[in-house]
């Protein structure tokens, strides 16, 4: 008998282990940074990080939704925002140190996929968090699920 397996119903996106090397590369981390022992690892979340001389590079599944991403009290100044063909997309900036970073989300099948940029605090920049999160997604989007 052949075909493919189905995935459990709720089984989120891995980052760390289905995200290629070139394209933590493309979005500007250092893959051999990879590191997974994030405290948001759960069977709500799954999250990865990568770093760069100047910020580190987020990549997490969830089963929240966008509407429960938007109604987060950390969740301000949210803007939609078009990533790969993806309409219902948006950034936004934690309230702690907005200044220092942004996130992207999406929907997927199971829930939001996020793209998190949080710029080093030992790093003097007056570059956008925001743009370099949107640039990200966007080099990582053709390996993240719909």
């Amino acid at each position: 008998m052949r075909g493919t397996a189905e995935p459990v119903a709720m089984e989120l996106f891995d980052p760390c282990t289905v995200i290629p090397d070139e394209a933590i590369r493309a979005a500007g981390a250092d893959p051999a940074t990879k590191d997974d022992s994030g405290p948001l690892n759960s069977d709500q979340w799954r999250y990865c990080t990568w770093t760069s001389a100047s910020h580190f590079l987020g990549v997490q599944s969830t089963t929240r939704t966008m509407e429960e991403i938007r109604r987060n009290d950390t969740t301000v100044n949210a803007d939609a925002v078009l990533i790969d063909q993806r309409t219902d997309a948006m950034t936004y900036q934690l309230d702690i140190a907005s200044d220092r970073n942004c996130v992207v989300a999406f929907p997927w099948a199971r829930g939001v996929i996020t793209v998190l940029i949080d710029v080093k605090l030992s790093v003097v920049s007056e570059n956008d968090p925001c743009a370099a999160a949107i640039a990200s997604a966007t080099a990582l989007a053709p390996y993240l699920p719909n």
